[in-house]
């Protein structure tokens, strides 16, 4: 059963029911660090409790179901260095390594540095890179009267950078980056949709912009399992008067498969400034603990690397 840490306990039990008869075996495959079951209901009860923790997570954990054999995949192959290191850290207990074919040495790898290069020195050479997006009008807000969050400066910086992508002339005898080699992650359907409508009007304004009608644009949840060449990760969120009002885009196995489905480029969009001045105060640890330690060792583990920069570079 592939993609076994995402099914809840009855989406599992109904297809093992069905041949129990002739059931020898069962082989879960998946990622409990990722996305967890999706369990709707308007009030959270035993049930809730029960079915928001997967089989497959039931085997692995010494308390409920230790006695059965697993084994961890620990080699990767999608992910370049820059973007799988913190990955493998701070999930995987520093365990997974990197295969040789994931460091990219072709010729779309060669673009994408040339690209990068156009940054000067505010590009510090590597394959990971926060895009700081917190000028005054850059605010997270409800999406046309529904419960979930957009942020208009993000999307117009995605759309904007898409369209740079797509542009970039390299060097004689390099590939152009295309559109099926790039996709867009955020949290929020609020900010899918707000990209989708900035692309469509950029389209209608250009014809030429055929391309940006091809994005592979969606929510995190639905990123589960699928990857591309580059990754651009829109946060979304923004409260001046709360910077640390993150929603669930600070849960970290959401956090994980976010993160994690860039090949070769991974840019995060965001308010990283607001962020790394918030954590430093002493008061965020103790209002909000362990809620934010994943989301405090990502900020932190960006700004050590340099690999944040401002949207004017």
């Amino acid at each position: 059963m592939d993609e076994a840490g995402q099914s809840a306990i009855p989406d599992t039990a109904t297809p093992l029911a069905a041949s129990i008869e002739q059931l020898e075996m069962v082989v879960f495959g998946g990622d409990h660090q990722q996305l967890p079951p999706v369990v709707q209901t308007r009030q959270r009860n035993e049930a809730w409790d029960m079915q928001k923790v997967s089989l497959f997570e039931y085997t692995l954990d010494p308390a409920t179901g230790g006695q059965y054999h697993h084994r961890m995949l620990d080699v990767q192959y999608r992910m370049h260095p820059d973007i799988a290191t913190w990955i493998s850290k701070t999930f995987y207990y520093d365990g997974i390594e990197t295969h040789s074919s994931a460091h990219y040495n072709d010729g779309l790898q060669t673009t994408i540095k040339e690209f990068l290069e156009q940054m000067g020195a505010a590009w510090n050479g590597r394959y990971r890179v926060a895009v700081d997006i917190s000028s005054d009008d850059a605010y997270s807000e409800p999406y046309e009267q529904t419960q979930s969050s957009s942020n208009n400066a993000e999307a117009d910086f995605v759309v904007e950078l898409v369209k740079a992508l797509l542009a970039f002339q390299p060097s004689a005898g390099l590939p152009k980056i295309k559109v099926d080699e790039i996709g867009i992650v955020t949290p929020y359907t609020g900010q899918r949709r707000k990209i989708h409508k900035k692309a469509v009007s950029e389209w209608m304004q250009d014809r030429s912009l055929t391309d940006l009608l091809g994005l592979k644009l969606d929510t995190t949840a639905k990123w589960q399992g699928k990857e591309k060449p580059i990754v651009i990760l829109s946060f979304v969120k923004r409260n001046p008067a709360n910077p640390l009002d993150l929603g669930f885009a600070s849960f970290k196995n959401q956090m994980n498969t976010e993160l994690s489905r860039a090949q070769r480029l991974m840019i995060a969009v965001g308010n990283f400034r607001g962020w790394c001045d918030a954590l430093e105060e002493p008061r965020s640890e103790l209002v909000y603990g362990d809620r934010l330690s994943t989301w405090r060792f990502f900020i932190e583990s960006l700004y050590d690397a340099d690999d944040i920069i401002s949207k004017q570079d």
